[in-house]
Formats: structure tokens, C-alpha cells, sequence
């Protein structure tokens, strides 16, 4: 089944009770829907799937971003290792192989990164890419 149209034909022609509220007599399938339910609703949804956790605060200058991440407990700081690209940051070595991904909201120069570890915070300090200025023509041909 490749999509929801594929699915609801699939689901229409496997006669099932028109009424499903006979599926609930079955526990294991009530149990699994009571888990759907409590998963979509115990945290609020964002809008924004990449916003900034609670542990990541991001500070944004003129021509740098700041990014404060709040380790956890039991880090060992030899193991911290830090990946940057152009709009993500990589945090590895976390306890648990606990992996933080954190989305930037500008994109930076992936080779220019000062890192330091204060307090138990990772402070990153990214110096954003330059927007560019100048318009480049371009010739349309048939």
C-alpha cells in the first residue's frame, strides 16, 4: 500500500463490520488504539518539528549564532563529539547513545565553530553564511 487511497480501498473491500466498535472486543487492537491516543495527546504538537528544545536555547547576532545546550547528567566530556553542517548541529557521546540533533534557523560556514564546555553547558559559536547581495542574470532560451 503506497498511500492513504491504497489503504482505504484495501479497507473498504476487507469487510470489516461497518460499525468498529465490535474491534474494540479484541484487546490487544483496544490497547493499541488507547496508545495512539495517549501518545497524541500527552505532548502538545509544534508546528515547527525542529523548534528548539528546552535544553537548546539559540542566540542569533548580526553575523553569528549562539547555541546553548544544556548537558545531561553523567556526560563524560572526553566522549562529547560535535558535527556542524551548513543547517544542523550534531551532538554525539551523549549518555544513553542518546544522538541531539539541533535544526539552525540560518544556515552558517560548517567549517568556522568555537566550542567550549561551561558549567555543563555546550556553548557553539557559528558564524552565519552571508546572504548574497548581487543578482546574476541569466539568458532563457526556447
Amino acid at each position: 500500500m503506497k498511500n492513504w487511497d491504497d489503504f482505504e480501498k484495501w479497507f473498504s473491500n476487507a469487510n470489516f463490520p461497518k460499525n468498529l466498535e465490535s474491534l474494540r472486543e479484541i484487546p490487544v487492537l483496544d490497547n493499541w488504539i488507547n496508545q495512539i491516543k495517549q501518545a497524541t495527546t500527552a505532548t502538545p504538537t509544534n508546528k515547527n518539528e525542529y523548534a528548539p528544545k528546552s535544553n537548546v536555547q539559540i542566540k542569533e547576532g548580526k553575523d553569528v549564532l549562539e547555541i546553548t545546550f544544556q548537558l545531561p547528567i553523567g556526560y563524560e566530556q572526553d566522549e562529547i563529539l560535535l558535527f556542524v553542517r551548513e543547517d544542523f548541529v550534531k551532538i554525539e557521546g551523549l549518555p544513553d547513545q542518546h544522538i541531539e540533533l539541533i535544526k539552525l534557523p540560518k544556515l552558517v560556514k560548517s567549517k568556522e565553530c568555537k566550542a567550549k564546555i561551561e558549567e555543563d553547558k555546550l556553548i557553539i559559536r557559528l558564524t552565519k553564511r552571508p546572504r548574497p547581495i548581487k543578482f546574476y542574470r541569466h539568458f532563457i532560451t526556447n
